[in-house]
């Protein structure tokens, strides 16, 4: 039997103190448990790598020649100096070549004008590397992760690692992607196909847009979508108007709510959307207790699972 999984972000005792167990046992266990291939990522230099190859080589298993390497957004910065910022991504040889050009990148990060407290590369030679190595955002010291999502190249990063941004339509905390019109602008002015939409819905109906026709305006920018929905009391609306407060709509589950959710599911089918519908429970009445809120997830996915049948 053979899973279908392989693990590529891996430390030994090669790391200090992120392992303290030796690659063979890793590797007897991938092969235990009937996976094909293993990648090692020791921090900072692909350590011992011949000796993982050649054992897994002995025992029928793919090796995967990797590193977690440091990352610094420059080797000086604008006073001439080191910084210490200390940034981590994985990087993974894809080939051969993939191979020999990881290797060139971590010699020269352990020369002195690129050393210091541990061997690092700067943004720039990060985003040079060719289509050899396959690059992941490793762990919470990723540059996805400690940079502001405002930092002028964290859109440039994350095209880098393949990783698609999502502004949600929702009118809240300064958030400006809240219409169409406002949508349109922003991808126009950053010009990334890796920055779209996390499309809620919901959120348009108390704005009085429609729901429905703009998935198929922005069939390529929905990245990710949002299963929920809104009551409009229009008695409350007529008395207070749109500017006064928000007490005249609410969230609700969906089918509790005005959107038409076979229309939405069609939709996404028609425009071969292929993402996760996410439950975004926020409906006052199904909330207050676990047992509630539990209850109100299941209905939810009920009712848009069916659309699916």
């Amino acid at each position: 039997m053979s899973f279908n999984y392989t693990t590529y972000h891996l430390h030994s005792d090669y790391s200090l103190l992120d392992s303290c167990t030796n690659f063979k046992e890793y590797i007897d266990a991938a092969v235990a448990n009937g996976q094909t291939a293993i990648a090692f990522t020791e921090h900072g230099k692909p350590m011992g790598w011949v000796s993982k190859k050649l054992y897994c080589d002995q025992v029928g298993i793919q090796f995967i020649h990797g590193v977690e390497i440091y990352l610094t957004e420059s080797l000086l910065n604008q006073y001439g100096e080191k910084v210490r910022d200390n940034y981590h991504t994985v990087l993974l040889a894809k080939n051969w070549d993939g191979v020999l050009e990881l290797n060139d990148l971590v010699s020269r990060s352990c020369q002195e004008d690129h050393f210091y407290y541990v061997n690092r590369i700067s943004f720039d030679e990060f985003l040079s590397l060719s289509d050899n190595i396959l690059s992941t955002s490793a762990c919470l010291a990723s540059p996805l992760n400690k940079l502001p999502s405002d930092h002028p190249r964290y859109l440039e990063l994350a095209e880098k690692y393949g990783v698609k941004l999502c502004y949600e339509n929702c009118p809240m905390m300064g958030n400006i992607a809240t219409s169409p019109d406002l949508w349109k602008a922003v991808f126009d002015a950053v010009g990334s196909e890796q920055l779209g939409l996390c499309y809620d819905p919901s959120h348009l109906v108390w704005q009085f847009i429609d729901p429905y026709k703009n998935i198929y305006q922005f069939a390529d920018r929905i990245f990710h979508v949002h299963a929920k929905d809104t009551v409009v009391d229009r008695e409350a609306l007529a008395q207070t108007g749109v500017l006064q407060n928000g007490k005249w709509w609410r969230h609700r589950l969906p089918g509790l709510g005005e959107l038409d959710w076979g229309r939405i599911v069609d939709a996404l089918y028609e425009i071969r959307y292929e993402g996760a519908i996410c439950i975004e429970h926020e409906d006052p009445v199904w909330e207050g207790t676990e047992d509630k809120v539990k209850r109100g997830i299941l209905k939810t996915r009920d009712h848009v699972s069916s659309f699916f049948m």
